[in-house]
C-alpha cells in the first residue's frame, strides 16, 4: 500500500476500514462522530490554488475519512483533535490540486477506462466493503472514482518525479532492525523484495513531500476556512 503524504490512498482506506469494523466488533474503537458544524457547505470555496477553487465538496469526504482514520489510531478515551483533522485535510487537499495542476503540465492522463477497469477490479475483490466504505464516508461511487484517480495519477507522477534507490545493504540493515523485534521473520531472501519496495515507498514519500513544499512556495494558496 502507498500512504502519499498529501493524502491517504484508497488501499489503505479500504484496509482501514476492515481493521476498524474488527476492532468495532471486539468493541475497541468507537463508530466516529462528525457534527454538522464541522462539515462545509458544497458549494463554499474553502482554498483556491493558482486560481482553482476546492469546494466544500471535496473538503467534507476528505475531512470524513481523515477523523475516520484519526478515530482508530487514537485511545478511545482521548478526544480526536478536530482542528488537526481539519489541517491535515486542508494540506492533502492542497497537495493534490498542486499535484493535479503539475501532472497536466507533465501531459500525465488517466483516462475514464482506466478508472472504470480499476473500480470493477475493487468491486470483484473487496465486494461488501466497498458498499460499507460508501455508507461510512457518506461517498458516492462519483467519490470514489475520484480516490481511485488520485492513487494512479498520483503513482504515474512519483514514477515520474521522484527517483529514489535503495541498496542492498540498507534492506539487510533494515530486515536485522526487525528480526531484533521478531523471533517470526522468514529468511532473508524470502522477504528482501518486499522489504526493498516498502523502503522505497518510504523514500519516495519523504522526497514527494519535499518536492510538494517547493511546489507550494511557488504557488498562489489561500486557504479560506
Amino acid at each position: 500500500m502507498l500512504t502519499i503524504l498529501l493524502g491517504i490512498s484508497l488501499l489503505l482506506i479500504i484496509s482501514a476500514c476492515g481493521d476498524k469494523e474488527t476492532a468495532e466488533e471486539n468493541q475497541e474503537v468507537q463508530p466516529v462522530e462528525i457534527t454538522d458544524e464541522e462539515l462545509i457547505d458544497k458549494e463554499e470555496v474553502i482554498a483556491t490554488v493558482n486560481d482553482v477553487d476546492i469546494l466544500g465538496r471535496d473538503y467534507n469526504p476528505a475531512y470524513r475519512e481523515r477523523k475516520e482514520l484519526e478515530n482508530f489510531n487514537t485511545d478511545p478515551n482521548e478526544e480526536i483533535d478536530t482542528d488537526k483533522v481539519k489541517e491535515i485535510t486542508i494540506d492533502g487537499l492542497v497537495g493534490q490540486e498542486l499535484i493535479n495542476q503539475e501532472t497536466k503540465e507533465l501531459g500525465i492522463n488517466v483516462s475514464e477506462e482506466e478508472i472504470d477497469k480499476e473500480l470493477d477490479i475493487l468491486k470483484e475483490q473487496q465486494g461488501d466493503m466497498i458498499d460499507s466504505l460508501l455508507e461510512q464516508f457518506d461517498w458516492t461511487e462519483e467519490d470514489l472514482k475520484n480516490q481511485i484517480r488520485n492513487d494512479l495519477t498520483n503513482n504515474r507522477y512519483i514514477n515520474e518525479k521522484i527517483k529514489v534507490d535503495v541498496t542492498e545493504e540498507e534492506v539487510k540493515a533494515e530486515y536485522d532492525r526487525v528480526k531484533e523485534e521478531s523471533e517470526k521473520v522468514p529468511e532473508f531472501d524470502e522477504v528482501k523484495e518486499n522489504i526493498e519496495v516498502q523502503m522505497i515507498k518510504q523514500k519516495q514519500n519523504k522526497e514527494l513531500f519535499k518536492h510538494i513544499e517547493k511546489i507550494k512556495e511557488k504557488s498562489e494558496v489561500d486557504v479560506k476556512i
